[in-house]
């Protein structure tokens, strides 16, 4: 395997910083991309779901599941539908455990 390969990665989210991590641990080095000048161009937020299969699988691989677990929450591991007079219509408790990460 040629480790000089030029490797680019088009965004610094979460999936994009993860991935550059792991081939970093693999020996590339990897140049990542992102459109916004710094992490406070506009507001970030938003609720990150990562089930043990898939995100969680990653961030192990990267060596960062520690640190994710030390901020992660779990108390959005429900899926509530609301009718439109604001009155709860449905509460399902998810089956598959994820740790939710708000940034």
């Amino acid at each position: 395997m040629n480790k000089n390969k030029r490797i680019a990665i088009i965004g610094a989210g979460p999936g994009g910083l993860t991935l550059a991590r792991i081939l970093q641990q693999a020996g590339f080095n990897p140049v990542v991309f992102e459109g916004e000048t710094s992490a406070t161009q506009r507001e970030q937020g938003g609720t990150l779901d990562l089930t043990e299969d898939m995100g969680q699988k990653a961030l192990r691989a990267a060596g960062l599941f520690d640190q994710f677990k030390a901020i992660c929450r779990y108390e959005g591991e429900a899926l509530k539908v609301m009718k439109m007079q604001s009155r709860l219509h449905l509460v399902q408790k998810l089956t598959v455990k994820c740790c939710v990460k708000c940034y």
